[in-house]
Formats: C-alpha cells, structure tokens, sequence
C-alpha cells in the first residue's frame, strides 16, 4: 500500500472519529437535559425512602460487626501506620545525610 493511501485512510478514519465525537457529545447533552427534565423533587424523595428500605432490610450493620470485618480494618490500619512510620524514618534518614544548605 502507498503512502498516499495510507493518509487516505487515516484521513477518513479521523473523520468517522470526529462524526461519532459529535454524535456522542450531541446524545450526552440529550441525556442530560432528559435527566434534568424527569428529576423533580418528589421523585428524589421517593428513590431515597425506596433506597433506604432495601438497606436497612440487608441489614449492613449486622455483616459490620462480624469478627472478620473488624480483623480485617485492624490489620489494614496497622499496616498503614507501619508504612507511615517507614516512610517517616527514610525521609529523615535521608535529610540528615544530605548536605546543609547554604
């Protein structure tokens, strides 16, 4: 294949990018005055007490308090305070042998 049709095609791929970039944007600015239109506030009401009902029949606080759930953010907060304390002592590791500013 020769150069020139190599740009040709490249040439036109470009373009079909630029049609659907414009076709993308053009249908997320639909979706977003649709969304905008339908969302009025009794609507929101209704989707929280809806939300809040099936959660608070899932009962999350019940899998929160299990032995493993709490293991598990023990252990990951310890690890996070070990690393702090690494980093902290490299940091000052590293000021104290770099030469004083002058």
């Amino acid at each position: 294949m020769s150069l020139k049709a190599q740009q040709a095609r490249v040439q036109q791929a470009e373009q079909a990018l630029q049609a659907r970039v414009a076709e993308t944007s053009s249908q997320a600015r639909q979706l977003a005055a649709c969304w905008h239109a339908n969302l009025s506030p009794g609507r929101v009401i209704v989707a929280g007490l809806a939300l809040g009902f099936v959660v608070g029949r899932a009962r999350p606080l019940q899998w929160a308090g299990s032995a493993g759930v709490l293991t598990m953010l023990r252990s990951v907060s310890q690890l996070f305070a070990d690393v702090q304390v690494q980093l902290d002592a490299v940091s000052g590791a590293t000021t104290e042998n770099s030469p004083p500013a002058r």
